[in-house]
C-alpha cells in the first residue's frame, strides 16, 4: 500500500533527524508531527520518565523484526517498482527497434526512388539530345 509505505517513510525521516534546523523545516512540511516533537522535547527533559516509557512500551515489542519488516517491505517496492521501469525500458527498447527497421525501409525507398529519379534525368537528357 503506497500510503502505508509514505508513512513508513516519514516517520523514518521524523525519528532520523538530528540536526534542529532539519528538524523545523520538517514540522513546517509536516504539520501533524508538531505534537510529537513537542511530547519528545518534553520527554527528553525528563529522562528517566523517557527510559520508562521506553522500557514499558517495548517490552513485548521484538524492534529488530519490527524493522526487518519494514525494511522488507521497502525492499519488495522498490523491487515491484525496479520490475515495472525495466518493464517500461523493454517496452522502448522494442518501440525504438522497430522504429528502427522502419526508418531503415524509408531510407531504402527514398534510395530508390531517388534511383528511378537519376535514371529519368538520364532518359529526359538522352531525349533532348
Amino acid at each position: 500500500n503506497p500510503r502505508v509505505a509514505n508513512e513508513l517513510e516519514t516517520w523514518l525521516r521524523f525519528f532520523t533527524i538530528e540536526k534542529v534546523e532539519d528538524m523545523l523545516v520538517f514540522i513546517k512540511e509536516n504539520p501533524g508531527f508538531q505534537s510529537v516533537y513537542d511530547y519528545a522535547t518534553m520527554m527528553t527533559k525528563d529522562r528517566k520518565g523517557l527510559l520508562s516509557m521506553l522500557s514499558e512500551y517495548y517490552e513485548n515489542e521484538n524492534i529488530v523484526a519490527s524493522l526487518n519488516k519494514t525494511n522488507e517491505s521497502m525492499v519488495k517496492r522498490l523491487e515491484r517498482e525496479n520490475a515495472e521501469l525495466e518493464g517500461k525500458i523493454a517496452e522502448l527498447n522494442d518501440d525504438n527497434i522497430e522504429k528502427g527497421k522502419e526508418l531503415e525501409k524509408k531510407a531504402k525507398e527514398i534510395e530508390a526512388k531517388e534511383k528511378e529519379i537519376q535514371q529519368l534525368k538520364q532518359l529526359l537528357q538522352q531525349e533532348k539530345a
